[in-house]
């Protein structure tokens, strides 16, 4: 469901949906409180943390409620630009948290990025990326993160771009600046991650800075595989 903003506010400047009303303030929140209660514990959730300074429940509520329709998607293409689609994947309709799992879990399970006819691409990284993508994105925009296999690459694209005020320099330094605190901080609480930069720095420890991309109203991260092994992919299949 597209957030009802003001054009004025689908910029960098959006630093916070706690701000922001839900959609809908008929929410209900089971899968979340049940399935990482217990990891969630030393968090001391509290139902008013969902709540806008007017009482009712804030954007991020909506997120990581039952009611969430921000769909997180796979899209595999059969080649090296978008033009033929051979799979695609989308997660909606539940919490956040849950999509995030079920995407890693495809991308594990599928073997989508670690087929033996490929370079593995380092798992942590691609992991690394992707929940930064997710807790980073900006949802003003109506888009969630979006993951994209080609024969040559996996790129994770977010909504927002850098925020206001953060240099690439700072970026790449590993300086950690949030847009969305909240789900920040639940991500952390869960081993999901962690909300001191570390993410990018780990993921520079088996990238260049090359990977990253940076655009005004989007973040793009492409791990490329090995061209000796995509040649030789690519002269077996004529």
């Amino acid at each position: 469901m597209r957030l009802n903003v003001s054009l004025k506010t689908k910029t960098k400047k959006v630093k916070d949906l706690q701000g922001v009303e839900a959609p809908t303030n008929d929410l209900t929140f089971k899968e979340f409180e049940e399935y990482y209660g217990k990891k969630l514990r030393d968090f001391k959730f509290k139902k008013s943390m969902f709540m806008t300074d007017n009482g009712k429940y804030s954007y991020n509520a909506f997120l990581l409620s039952d009611q969430n329709d921000v769909a997180l998607k796979i899209i595999e293409y059969a080649g090296t630009t978008n033009e033929e689609i051979i799979n695609s994947y989308e997660y909606s309709n539940c919490s956040l948290i849950t999509a995030v799992n079920k995407v890693l879990e495809k991308l594990e399970i599928d073997d989508i990025s670690y087929s033996e006819e490929r370079e593995k691409i380092d798992k942590q990284a691609l992991k690394e990326a992707f929940i930064n993508a997710v807790v980073h994105n900006d949802y003003s925009f109506g888009d969630a993160p979006i993951v994209e296999i080609y024969s040559d690459r996996i790129e994770i694209t977010s909504a927002g771009g850098l925020i206001l005020s953060m240099t690439q320099r700072e970026f790449f330094d590993g300086i950690s600046l949030c847009r969305n605190p909240l789900l920040s901080k639940i991500f952390e609480s869960i081993g999901l991650s962690n909300n001191s930069g570390l993410g990018v720095l780990r993921i520079l420890d088996s990238y260049k800075r090359n990977c990253f991309e940076f655009g005004w109203n989007y973040l793009k991260v492409c791990f490329k595989y090995n061209p000796k092994t995509y040649i030789k992919n690519y002269y077996q299949a004529i």
